[in-house]
């Protein structure tokens, strides 16, 4: 029979492959460099295109807007790390790549968490206009039930501004213990490539001494 020579469970359908895109397949400094300069111009631009700025946007053009904002990261980074296995950079060059992005790390989150809080805000204020218009409603067509309903509608409109006041807190506190570790992040950081730019100073003064040295002995023993 057919069902015994074609099994259902022999039939799968392939997957189609994954494009993938340019900065994935070369292996060229100089391309990857553009290409993440172009990624990270890309990025900013959303930075300052912030929706939260205005009071006028929806929660979901700022949850659009959110998505790429955190697509627009990820792909950065993903060439920097790429750019930097190619390069295989090591000494100052190392140094310099690895506190290319502190900025773009310390603006990102910052941006994301502007994005929650006013998300967070408007759909609280869109909860808190939605319960007094029901029970607007409900009062039209049963006036006996008016005080309880209302006095339930105000009690659950407290409790969800309590909740939300203490996510927002919360979500605050986090924010700023983040930003703290990032600039400490980054003050090491700078630390480190100062401390390792004098060593490398010293060691080429240091180079440079011997050699003279070197010189004025053999000058001596010539004379």
């Amino acid at each position: 029979m057919a069902n015994d020579a074609f099994p259902l469970e022999a039939i799968q359908e392939e997957e189609p492959e994954e494009e993938l895109e340019e900065w994935q397949t070369t292996n060229d400094p100089a391309e990857l460099k553009h290409y993440r300069t172009q990624a990270k111009r890309i990025h900013t631009k959303s930075l300052n295109r912030s929706p939260c700025r205005s009071d006028a946007e929806d929660v979901y053009t700022v949850n659009v807007y959110r998505v790429g904002l955190v697509r627009g990261y990820d792909i950065v980074e993903k060439i920097h790390l790429r750019y930097e296995k190619v390069c295989k950079f090591d000494g100052e060059e190392l140094d310099r790549e690895t506190s290319w992005g502190i900025d773009i790390s310390i603006k990102h989150p910052k941006a994301l968490a502007d994005v929650a809080n006013y998300i967070d805000f408007h759909q609280a204020r869109a909860r808190s206009v939605a319960v007094p218009a029901a029970v607007a409603l409900l009062t039209v067509h049963q006036p006996h039930r008016h005080a309880i309903q209302q006095e339930r509608a105000e009690v659950l409109q407290q409790a969800e501004e309590d909740e939300r006041m203490q996510q927002f807190e919360i979500a605050r506190k986090a924010e700023e213990e983040r930003m703290q570790q990032l600039e400490t992040a980054r003050k090491a950081e700078e630390r480190r490539v100062e401390a390792a730019r004098k060593k490398r100073q010293l060691q080429m003064e240091l180079e440079k001494q011997r050699y003279t040295g070197s010189l004025l002995r053999k000058q001596l023993a010539d004379e």
